[in-house]
């Protein structure tokens, strides 16, 4: 165990060290009499290994994110997840789904009245972060007028922090114990976040996140927090572009865009159906290529992909994150049918 880990654990129980090799699992199920409750939480731990444990006599309870194995246990906990199907169980196991389980620590849980700094960011990927999503996140942010300060939370392990320096902004934090950590999400007006337990903890904080994935277990919750408009989704978050998140953070909740999990709207055209008249036009400011729409329709539908969520991928292994594209559907408004004032959409026969 960590140093950190050690400390914690102190403050509520003595710490048992085992080796860190294959024998530990052993010397552990050697240490059970049969009236523990046992929880366990990491990857590595099987089916067998539950079985094993439970046929001590000991109450079991697994902490789960990937849901890829049968469990013995007599508790399944899955913060990310709501659809019970998805695991394969005994009849006796009860699961407990959602955010109603998440597991926060008691400084996330307890209630403040610690004011917002405004326009303060907070932003954090774990203690390796391997791909560098903490500078790049920091990039794209940084030199936004409107971004005043940026907390960056960094672990012992992260091999960039020289490069964090040019960017004045920015305080450099790591380390950090879970007091102190509660204290700068509290403080923090805006995050940007993996989909994972800092994610939870910071919308505990109330917290505006924009949040997305890097890593497989993730990828489900990811779609969650963005299906159910807890943050504003990002997709996977070594392949997009950051640009375009300050402008983007207090829109997600937006009423309108809730309803329809983002653009998904139907806009009135003043060509009112005049063909040779433009009514929309599409300019990507990066290849200068344009896209420009005619039609006979009073109305266009501006979809935004929404519901595109990193899951499918297209030609030339381009994964499709929601948000990816946008469609501009010409068509009369929806519920015409019920609008007798509105341009009408039946079609009787013999009509063309």
């Amino acid at each position: 165990p960590s140093e950190y880990q050690q400390r914690e654990t102190e403050k509520v129980c003595s710490l048992v060290a085992l080796p860190s090799d294959n024998s530990k699992f052993e010397k552990f199920l050697d240490c059970l009499k049969g009236e523990e409750i046992v929880v366990l939480d990491n990857y590595f731990y099987t089916s067998e290994y539950q079985k094993q444990i439970k046929e001590k006599g000991c109450k079991l309870v697994c902490i789960d994110d990937m849901h890829d194995k049968h469990y013995y246990a007599d508790v399944v906990i899955n913060h990310g997840l709501t659809d019970g199907r998805l695991f394969d169980v005994e009849p006796y196991t009860r699961l407990c789904l959602g955010l109603d389980y998440a597991l926060l620590r008691k400084p996330f849980i307890q209630a403040s009245s610690t004011a917002k700094n405004p326009n303060s960011w907070f932003i954090s990927f774990g203690g390796t972060d391997y791909f560098n999503l903490t500078e790049k996140a920091l990039q794209a942010i940084h030199d936004v007028p409107c971004v005043e300060s940026i907390t960056v939370v960094i672990g012992d392990a992260y091999k960039y922090k020289d490069n964090l320096k040019k960017y004045p902004k920015a305080t450099i934090m790591k380390n950090l114990t879970a007091e102190k950590m509660a204290d700068v999400m509290r403080k923090s007006q805006y995050a940007i976040l993996p989909s994972s337990s800092v994610c939870i903890e910071a919308l505990a904080c109330r917290c505006k996140v924009a949040s997305g994935y890097f890593v497989e277990n993730q990828i489900q919750f990811a779609s969650i927090l963005g299906l159910q408009r807890y943050v504003l989704p990002l997709g996977e978050l070594n392949k997009i572009s950051y640009n375009g998140i300050v402008d983007n953070i207090n829109d997600y909740d937006f009423v309108q865009l809730k309803n329809g999990n983002g653009y998904d709207h139907n806009w009135v055209l003043n060509a009112k159906g005049d063909i040779s008249r433009k009514c929309a036009s599409l300019e990507s400011p990066k290849t200068g290529i344009v896209l420009d729409v005619y039609t006979n329709e009073p109305g266009v539908q501006v979809y935004a992909g929404n519901f595109l969520d990193g899951s499918l991928t297209g030609k030339k292994g381009i994964t499709y994150n929601q948000r990816a594209s946008v469609c501009l559907e010409t068509q009369k408004y929806p519920d015409t049918p019920n609008k007798p004032e509105w341009p009408s959409a039946v079609l009787r026969p013999g009509e063309k």
